[in-house]
């Protein structure tokens, strides 16, 4: 006999999985975030995180897009692409800020058990549930990785308008990465796999390419 109990709280660490997953790889910023590239950083099971991304949506936490080369010019990987709302914004922040208290979709059991589990600081998951671990130190000095982003600044405002937004918020997650002691070589690779699939800009693309060389990043 099935215990539902415990099926319905697996679903829901999914679920949680999926969204603090979206979370760290957008960086908090509601931008886009190919699943294949999700899966890939996540290596989480592509079919756990559409069905999870699926219940998540119903509940206005993030949209899932077949396509948003409308929307998004020069978007070529294949979709579908998830990206959080405001409200899948504030429930994690939540989660994070209270990870004691329960939030409107997840018991305060399942928090504990993420934040026990699957977070740390200056880590990315490597797999369902597991353990974290701690990312190579860098051999890229701020002030260089800066210089980078500057350049892509200049360089991103030949851009359409719509696109210049989502650019900007992608180089500012970047910045934000590069300050850190440990820059977290997963969301690195995330915010330029994003700002690639942007544009077909060749001066862009040539920059992202030689950042992500310095960081060993295939894009």
């Amino acid at each position: 006999m099935y215990n539902l109990r415990y099926i319905m709280q697996e679903n829901q660490k999914k679920r949680l999985l999926v969204l603090r997953g979206l979370f760290d790889l957008s960086f908090g910023v509601p931008c886009i975030v190919s699943i294949s590239i999700f899966c890939k950083d996540t290596e989480i099971d592509d079919y756990d995180v559409l069905e999870a991304a699926r219940y998540l949506e119903e509940e206005g936490l993030l949209t899932i897009k077949e396509d948003v080369k409308d929307e998004w010019a020069g978007a070529p990987t294949p979709g579908p692409y998830l990206r959080l709302t405001h409200k899948g914004i504030v429930e994690v922040e939540q989660s994070i800020t209270n990870p004691t208290e329960p939030t409107p979709n997840f018991p305060a059991t399942v928090i504990h058990q993420y934040n026990n589990y699957n977070a740390s600081v200056g880590a990315v998951q490597t797999g369902q549930y597991s353990t974290a671990h701690a990312v190579q130190n860098s051999s890229v000095e701020f002030p260089e990785a800066i210089k980078h982003t500057e350049n892509l600044r200049q360089q991103i405002k030949s851009l359409p308008s719509e696109c210049q937004e989502a650019a900007t918020q992608l180089i500012g997650g970047l910045e934000d990465e590069f300050r850190l002691s440990q820059p977290r070589k997963a969301r690195v690779r995330a915010f330029l796999k994003e700002l690639h699939e942007l544009t077909d800009k060749i001066s862009v693309r040539k920059s992202l390419a030689s950042l992500a060389k310095q960081y060993d990043i295939q894009l």
